[in-house]
């Protein structure tokens, strides 16, 4: 079927031909990649680049022209595409779902881990009232803290801050590459700051065509509290942003994650399943 596929890059000029399969306009930082099956667009890509590191946000094929090639076509293309641009690393990750892990090995991508995460519904989350109490009582309870999101983290402090912040990770046997490499989604991502510290992140990547939003990473070096005011900040932000019909996930591969959501929401009322995460150099 590649022969009757063509690759192109999508800009200003035909932003709105593949807008149904791009989940959010770009930002400026992001690039987009599509393919066009006979005059129609049928998969689409958009990706977040800092520097030379590439972190696809986005890999959506039409559902009728899956397991045919289409998705390892467009991914071996814009992997090309970004080569020739001075890229040199790109990243992806994907549900753990037929297809999936073929698609990326196959274009040279190396699996990196397959962690478990939980999914659950806004509108399931906004129809407790009691929950909605609870993420209250937490707003009231780190009133005092200042969480800013990563687009005014990377405005305001300086770069000191932020290699700092990686020292420490690394310290503790983490590596927040992603908070590094810029692969996060910066209208969903915050920083927990003191003077002009970091004490805290929580970097979240939208991934899908509906709305669905992947909380990845939540790392602190201070207390709890630090903790508790990245997720409500977060759920503060998230409703108006995705909206009621859209999905929460949280990786569980981070632990932190893991314990304050099982806290936060329990998980008898999430459905789980596995992430694929992978990368390869260009």
């Amino acid at each position: 079927m590649d022969n009757e596929l063509r690759f192109t890059m999508i800009d200003d000029s035909n932003l709105e031909y593949f807008l149904p399969l791009l989940p959010r306009r770009a930002k400026g930082k992001e690039i987009m990649a599509g393919v066009i099956s006979e005059e129609l667009p049928v998969g689409a890509i958009l990706a977040s680049i800092r520097e030379r590191a590439v972190s696809i946000v986005s890999l959506f094929v039409l559902p009728e022209f899956r397991q045919k090639g289409v998705g390892r076509f467009m991914l071996e293309s814009f992997c090309e595409a970004l080569r020739s641009r001075g890229a040199e690393c790109i990243f992806a990750y994907g549900p753990d779902e037929i297809g999936v892990k073929e698609c990326l090995t196959g274009c040279g991508f190396s699996i990196a881990s397959i962690d478990r995460y939980y999914t659950i519904s806004i509108k399931d989350i906004m129809g407790r009232r009691g929950m909605i109490e609870k993420i209250k009582s937490y707003m009231k309870a780190t009133a005092g803290r200042n969480v800013m999101n990563m687009k005014q983290i990377t405005e305001r402090l300086p770069s000191e801050a932020k290699r700092s912040f990686s020292r420490m990770m690394d310290k503790r046997g983490v590596n927040p590459k992603a908070f590094i490499n810029g692969g996060y989604d910066e209208e969903l991502s915050y920083g927990v700051i003191m003077d002009t510290h970091i004490s805290g992140i929580l970097l979240t990547n939208r991934t899908e065509i509906e709305s669905e939003v992947v909380v990845e990473s939540l790392i602190t070096i201070g207390d709890r509290l630090d903790a508790l005011a990245l997720m409500t900040r977060f759920a503060t932000d998230v409703f108006p942003i995705v909206g009621r019909e859209g999905n929460i996930s949280f990786v569980t591969g981070d632990s932190n994650t893991d314990k304050l959501m099982t806290q936060l929401l329990g998980k008898d009322i999430m459905t789980s399943r596995n992430a694929i995460h992978a990368g390869r150099l260009l």
